[in-house]
């Protein structure tokens, strides 16, 4: 008997489920413009109106204005003005900083003088509203 042989026994397979092999294709070119150029290429932002940050602070403290003049009630704030997170505390305050023009009459001055320059796009007129006019005057010298 212990010359007889044994049948062997086999180990059932276990089937094991393997990801299929990944096939890269390359990818097209994506062909861009130049952005370095004499034209403006905003792309999306093409037809958007810009605003300098002393308009931007204009149209926040109009805002905030209409709020207080509303009854708590109808303001979805309730009592406050706006959220006081930290996010909207420094982006106040960063409107306070760097307006240029802080009294209406101002804007509207220097919006009559960007009228008379039909030439100008609406973003370099909010980027020469936004800039202090040594910005200008040494961009010019150079």
């Amino acid at each position: 008997m212990e010359d007889d042989p044994q049948p062997q026994r086999q180990a059932p397979q276990v089937q094991v489920w393997r990801t299929p092999r990944l096939v890269s294709r390359p990818k097209p070119r994506v062909e861009q413009e130049e952005e370095m150029g004499n034209e403006i290429k905003l792309g999306d932002f093409e037809d958007v109106h810009a605003l300098s940050v002393s308009e931007a602070r204009a149209v926040v403290t109009a805002v905030h204005e209409a709020r207080k003049k509303k009854d708590p009630e109808n303001n979805p704030l309730r009592d406050r003005i706006h959220n006081d997170t930290p996010v909207i505390m420094h982006f106040l305050d960063y409107l306070d900083n760097f307006s240029r023009y802080k009294q209406e009459e101002s804007l509207h001055s220097i919006a009559a003088l960007f009228d008379t320059h039909p030439e100008l796009t609406t973003v370099e007129k909010a980027l020469l509203g936004t800039a202090s006019w040594t910005h200008v005057y040494c961009g010019m010298r150079r």
